[in-house]
C-alpha cells in the first residue's frame, strides 16, 4: 500500500489535501503546481484549519508568482 502518485510524481489530493490513504495530508510542491513557497505555505495554513475542523480555502488567483530563467532576464 502506501501514498500513490500520479503520472508526474505528485501527490494526488482532494480538496481537503487528504492524500489516497487515510488520515495523511499533503501539500506545497509535492502537490501540484506551482512551485513557490507562497502555495506551500497557504495550502499548510488551510490543511491545518481544515484538519482542526475550520472552514478553509485557498484562492490560487491571488498568490504571487515568479518565472525563472537562466541566465536572468528582466
Amino acid at each position: 500500500m502506501g501514498i500513490k502518485k500520479d503520472l508526474t510524481r505528485k501527490t494526488p489530493v482532494d480538496d481537503r489535501f487528504m492524500t489516497t490513504f487515510l488520515g495523511v495530508y499533503a501539500i506545497g510542491n509535492c502537490v501540484n503546481m506551482p512551485l513557490i513557497p507562497h502555495k506551500a505555505e497557504e495550502d499548510g495554513i488551510s490543511s491545518a484549519n481544515i484538519i482542526v475542523g475550520r472552514p478553509s480555502s485557498v484562492d490560487y488567483g491571488c498568490m504571487p508568482s515568479a518565472i525563472y530563467a537562466v541566465p536572468e532576464v528582466v
